[in-house]
């Protein structure tokens, strides 16, 4: 898809499972962490890890307004800059319309967290909801290492970092969906697929990280909230 200006690609570029998503996360995470909607001890950072073009954003901030929200994204170093960059789309949904969102920067999850952006490391110990969509079953495992790893520098004590998208849970798929997505996934490339639960839940742990909820969400997905325990 080719967008000669930004305005052409505002409001058609976020994909249909994004758009279909976002407010049954939203509720959830409203539902654990602001049920009375007053934003009652929420008030700090929050950032969107990997946040595709926004479409999450785009929601969240207006839905927690008491959190100040920057979103990241990873830039290849071969992308076709003849095209919107990721970060200026992300950034045209939702910075200047809400005051609570701050520029997006760019992120490859997978680097140590010294190598992060350095508005990212001034947020350490600081983040009060962390959040990522659908990104650890189409990035090879080294991701949602140096995800993880990231996180649990930024959460400040008892932070929640929310992680959605589908998942193996004790061997088991939850649909023949996702058991064909699955495949699918790792016929494209070998270091891809659905990840085991239990898989995430130890790497969680042994960076400080507990499972503190597991929703189950529409189309077979899950919404993974971690505390930060250290």
């Amino acid at each position: 898809m080719s967008f000669i200006t930004m305005s052409q690609a505002q409001g058609s570029i976020h994909l249909g499972p994004s758009l279909r998503n976002r407010i049954p996360i939203l509720l959830a995470l409203k539902r654990q962490l602001d049920p009375q909607n007053t934003g009652q001890g929420l008030a700090g950072y929050a950032v969107d890890l990997s946040g595709g073009t926004g479409a999450h954003l785009e929601v969240m901030a207006p839905g927690f307004p008491t959190l100040e929200w920057r979103a990241t994204e990873y830039i290849a170093a071969d992308r076709d800059t003849t095209q919107p960059s990721p970060l200026a789309i992300i950034d045209s949904f939702s910075v200047d319309i809400h005051k609570n969102v701050h520029p997006s920067v760019p992120l490859d999850l997978s680097t140590a967290f010294e190598t992060w952006h350095e508005t990212l490391q001034e947020l350490e110990n600081k983040v009060q909801l962390a959040l990522c969509c659908n990104v650890i079953h189409i990035t090879p495992w080294a991701v949602a290492e140096g995800l993880f790893r990231g996180v649990s520098r930024l959460l400040q004590p008892n932070g929640t970092f929310a992680l959605y998208g589908p998942f193996i849970e004790d061997g088991q798929y939850s649909s023949d969906g996702n058991r064909s997505f699955d495949a699918m996934l790792q016929l494209r490339n070998p270091d891809w697929g659905l990840r085991e639960r239990n898989r995430v839940e130890e790497l969680a742990a042994s960076v400080g990280l507990k499972l503190r909820e597991n929703i189950s969400m529409p189309a077979n997905n899950k919404l993974l909230l971690f505390v930060r325990t250290e």
